[in-house]
């Protein structure tokens, strides 16, 4: 079989990679099997350090222990080289770092011994923090005519309860101008664009303790009286404004600026903004200035990539920012992927025309006619139609949409390795969708929590062809356990309200498995199968049925190493789930605490796990991950046993999951 030759050669090919990866963990062993020309720091300790642990004050201090990697296999390496001199201004700095954070009496000493060899260096820094000075008062300095008012406002009261200087809290000089900086903030969004706040403080230190006096010198309040606009922009100065939210007439506020920077800059035409208050007398009034530079309004985007369950993808994308001069965008787009048989497994062209202002700087609308391809092992469906929807915009990491969709569908089931006329079947979907997303660590994607909830109603007041409800929820937690080490949770589920499966197109039902799913399955495969055979009636491969519930979960520990090249990561995982037919198909109890027996028949009411690790490179042109997963509990179809006959072969118990590039 095809598939079977292209397994096994993909296996080849990753062992290879495997090998000459090992090789190159391996080189700098054997270059660097002579001991090193120059004295290494082998470790560094910190003791007596009660208020801030070792990562810390790690980061504090220049020079650097050698990491486990580096002891094993490069101890030449660069960066860990020991220096008396460097050593006692560290000393300097800890002692720097806790006096700046109220530590006044802070003693720092120094104990450097010599390793198992002449070139190791151990360093242990022993602290004794000493008595800290504490915050006895706060008080405050303001205009007489001024001091009730500001006193009595809640946003000062609510900076003056969580600014870090407080009664009871130690005094740390780092965070004056913290502190300083935040009641400035204050005073300029309540109108005050000139206003200055200065912190003085008288310290005892018999009694360690601190008196503190905020000033302020607010000047006068400001009304917007003008707003210039100046940067080569093929749109209209009102587009701008309109879109900034800034008018004049209205109390200036420094975080009213920042949110019509933001809201400008998270506009498709802008890519610099400024907006700032140009040199003028200090007044009842102010004139702001907006800076603007546009992104080119044509870009052609062009990408690719490679992988063991699209062999090939690529996507090309023709953009026109403001084709009509009104900030609306358009974008003509394709895509296409081959499968292990080298078909095309999936094309795909779609226009995207993009409304971003509705009636607000948050709502916009895209409208998106398209036609596509899908040729998967168990079916192929064509289908055109279009899709309009509403997308509202709550703020950088939550998005809402409702959308409504239309299509004309033409499927086919394969029962067969070829598509017969009388297995087609016409139908349409009339569906509303709704949708939601949100994302902690909008630059920094892989941070805090992601949300990600769909709800669709199809056959709405008896339009389409079919009637059912989709629910979907895809929910991800990202833990940082330090600078180089974190934990990545993944949930999916899914649930379709129909009487059963057979009642809704192949199209439609729930899938598991793949790389960005439960791993050792391929894509889409988990779960209840039937046998597809070939044209003259012999054994084919088994087809997964998809089904009407899901769910599917991950939890992957990833370590940064930089090792041998910087980008490099190592990765360790568990996941599980499985798609089930109907409600009643569930028995989650059910081999909840797997063994490793092959499981009888086509399908299992429990979950079905993969374990197993991987590599993984940062490239400028995007990620290289290579995972390699084993199937704890596969059930015999999942392996290609038919009527006793295994005709995978033990390899199918491996999962391997090349990705090159993005997906997309």
């Amino acid at each position: 079989m095809i598939e079977t030759k292209l397994y096994t050669s993909i296996l080849r090919v990753t062992v290879g990679i495997l090998f000459f990866g090992v090789s190159l963990l391996l080189t700098p062993l054997r270059i660097s099997a002579k001991e090193p020309s120059s004295l290494k720091v082998w470790s560094i300790k910190f003791e007596g350090n009660l208020t801030y642990n070792s990562i810390v004050l790690e980061e504090v201090i220049a020079l650097e222990g050698m990491t486990y990697m580096e002891r094993w296999f490069d101890n030449d390496a660069d960066g860990f080289e020991f220096s008396d001199s460097e050593a006692r201004k560290d000393v300097v700095r800890l002692e720097r770092f806790y006096k700046r954070r109220g530590f006044a009496d802070v003693k720092v000493d120094l104990e450097i011994t010599e390793g198992k060899k002449w070139w190791q260096r151990n360093l242990k820094f022993i602290i004794k923090e000493g008595e800290p000075i504490i915050i006895r008062s706060v008080g405050f300095q303001i205009d007489e005519a001024q001091k009730e008012v500001l006193l009595s406002d809640k946003d000062v009261i609510a900076q003056a309860n969580k600014q870090p200087l407080r009664v009871g809290k130690r005094f740390e000089t780092v965070r004056i101008q913290e502190v300083s900086g935040s009641f400035v903030q204050v005073l300029r969004n309540l109108g005050y664009p000139y206003a200055q706040v200065t912190l003085s403080s008288i310290v005892d230190s018999v009694q360690k303790k601190a008196d503190l006096t905020l000033i302020f010198e607010t000047g006068k309040k400001a009304i917007i009286d003008s707003i210039q606009v100046i940067g080569n922009t093929s749109v209209d100065k009102k587009y701008v404004l309109r879109e900034s939210t800034l008018k004049t007439g209205r109390l200036f506020s420094q975080k009213k600026l920042g949110e019509a920077q933001q809201e400008l800059f998270n506009h498709h035409l802008f890519r610099f903004v400024t907006i700032n208050i140009p040199k003028q007398a200090e007044d009842s009034t102010v004139s702001l200035l907006i800076r603007l530079q546009e992104n080119p309004l044509r870009q052609l985007l062009i990408r690719g990539g490679l992988g063991t369950e699209e062999i090939v993808r690529g996507e090309v994308a023709w953009t026109h920012l403001n084709p009509f001069g009104n900030a609306h965008s358009i974008t003509f787009k394709t895509r296409s992927s081959l499968n292990y048989d080298f078909e095309v497994r999936q094309a795909r062209a779609a226009i995207d025309y993009n409304v971003p202002y509705v009636f607000n700087t948050k709502s916009g609308t895209q409208t998106s006619p398209f036609a596509e391809y899908r040729n998967e092992y168990s079916y192929t469906l064509s289908r055109f139609g279009i899709n309009n929807a509403f997308i509202y915009q709550h703020s950088l990491e939550l998005q809402s949409s409702v959308a409504y969709e239309y299509t004309v569908n033409q499927i086919g089931e394969k029962t067969t390795r070829t598509i017969n006329r009388d297995s087609l079947e016409l139908y349409n979907i009339s569906a509303i969708q709704f949708g939601a997303l949100y994302r902690q660590g909008f630059i920094e994607r892989e941070i805090g929590w992601y949300f990600a909830p769909f709800v669709e109603f199809s056959g709405f007041l008896g339009t389409g062809t079919y009637k059912y409800e989709k629910i979907t929820l895809d929910l991800r937690r990202y833990i940082r356990l330090s600078k180089t080490m974190q934990v990545a949770l993944k949930i999916q589920s899914g649930f379709i309200n129909a009487s059963s499966a057979d009642d809704i197109p192949a199209a439609v039902r729930l899938y598991a498995g793949g790389t960005s799913s439960v791993r050792g399955w391929l894509i889409d495969d988990l779960g209840p199968k039937r046998v597809r055979f070939n044209d003259d009636g012999s054994f084919d491969r088994y087809v997964s049925t998809g089904g009407k519930v899901q769910y599917a979960f991950s939890t992957e520990i990833r370590k940064k190493i930089d090792f041998p090249f910087r980008g490099m990561g190592l990765a360790v995982f568990l996941d599980g789930g499985q798609i089930w037919r109907s409600v009643s198909d569930i028995d989650i109890m059910n081999n909840l605490i797997p063994n490793v027996e092959v499981l009888p028949g086509t399908a299992f009411g429990g979950f079905q796990y993969g374990v197993g690790g991987g590599i993984s490179y940062d490239t400028p042109l995007g990620p290289i991950r290579l995972d390699i997963a084993y199937k704890i509990n596969p059930t015999e179809a999942d392996l290609g046993m038919y009527q006793g006959t295994n005709y995978y072969g033990a390899i199918r118990r491996w999962g391997i999951h090349l990705s090159i590039g993005n997906p997309f």
